[in-house]
Formats: C-alpha cells, structure tokens, sequence
C-alpha cells in the first residue's frame, strides 16, 4: 500500500494539474492576396500549439469564392491529416468555424506552424481567427 508522503505527493501533484491553465491567444490574420504556405503562427521548437477554434471568414467585398486551408506544418500547409479548418469555396460575406474555444480540436507537433494555402480572395480578403496556445513538448 501507499504511505501518507506518497499519498500527500500525489495529490499535490494533482492539485497542480487541476490548476493548470493555459494561456490563450486569439489571433486575426488578414490576407488581401493568394497564400501558398504561408506561416500564421510560428511555433518554436520545443513547443507545439494547441488550438480550440478556428475561423475562415471571406470579405463581402469578394468576387470570388477562394478554396483555403489552415493547418499544422513544417514547411506546407497540409491537404488531409492536420488541417485544422478548410473550405472549397468560401462565399463573399461567408465563412467557416470549427471548435468554440472550449475544447482541443487540434494539435500540432514539436516546433510545427500553422500555415495557410489559399487562393486570391479578389476585390476583397480572407480573415483567419485563431484560439490557441502553446504549451512544451
């Protein structure tokens, strides 16, 4: 069995845990013109970012519908596996969202970025809104 020391250790060490709170970040982004892997939050090594919400919001003022894509990579926006939000076409006036900020709906890697691949949003722009937080690998 357990002794008192061990007892009172572990429940420090969960009192500590239920304390934690991150520290959150919410973060807007404004892109007027086509992005290929562009970074929107550079994440240092060490580290990886941990997102609850994110938002694709297109300007009423487009005239098109670009396809984009926010996600987690190294170098490259991805296509499938850690994409955080996407759209094929986001309307003028329109949007997308994932998550509410409550909950984990995504998590990136040691030291990887969230990146953004999306067409020109012509006569307008894209917004991407992001809730996250690092935290260490």
């Amino acid at each position: 069995g357990r002794d008192f020391k061990e007892l009172k250790t572990a429940t420090n060490n969960f009192m500590e845990w239920q304390n934690w709170r991150p520290t959150f970040v919410s973060y807007r982004a404004n892109y007027t013109g086509a992005q290929t892997d562009a970074a929107v939050v550079t994440v240092a090594a060490g580290q990886k970012a941990v997102v609850t919400q994110g938002q694709i919001i297109a300007s009423n003022a487009n005239t098109v519908s670009p396809a984009c894509r926010v996600g987690f990579g190294g170098t490259a926006c991805p296509v499938n596996s850690g994409v955080i939000v996407a759209h094929p076409g986001v309307p003028a006036g329109g949007g997308v969202s994932r998550g509410n900020g409550e909950g984990i709906i995504a998590e990136g890697a040691d030291g990887e970025d969230i990146r953004i691949t999306c067409a020109a949003p012509t006569g307008g722009s894209i917004d991407v809104l992001l809730t996250y937080f690092t935290q260490a690998v």
